[in-house]
């Protein structure tokens, strides 16, 4: 017999934050063995640092996770990477900024795989069908 999950249980899994999301991805990628890291652009900080980190090649809009396995695949050929923008599950399209766009354009056009990914269960059900 399945066990149902209660509404509130449902709505806190659909709520997860984009940390949340982020944490449930890099234990996918880890389990998979991945050669992968997080970028951390996000979060606040005082202007001196964010000064600091600007002079020493931080970049607005940079995905989240970039993957440097070749995914080839029946599905794939030959490319460089991987990168991944992660938005929370419930997030849209309007999330997603200007400047992640771009980074993700200039990493196709360099032959990389990119998605915008609406939670970690949308990057991974992606991931696996790279595989």
């Amino acid at each position: 017999m399945t066990e149902r999950m209660s509404a509130a249980e449902y709505r806190k899994k659909k709520d997860l934050s984009e940390y949340d999301e982020q944490v449930k991805l890099a234990n996918y990628l880890d389990m998979k063995g991945y050669l992968w890291c997080h970028v951390p652009n996000g979060g606040n900080r005082d202007a001196k640092t964010g000064r600091k980190m600007k002079m020493q090649g931080v970049k607005p809009g940079v995905p989240d996770v970039l993957i440097f396995d070749d995914p080839t695949s029946e599905y794939t050929m030959n490319f460089s990477g991987i990168a991944i923008e992660l938005k929370k599950a419930n997030g849209k399209p309007s999330d997603v900024r200007e400047s992640q766009k771009e980074w993700l354009k200039a990493l196709e056009w360099r032959n990389w795989q990119t998605k915008i990914a609406f939670g970690a269960d949308d990057a991974i059900e992606w991931l696996e069908k790279l595989e």
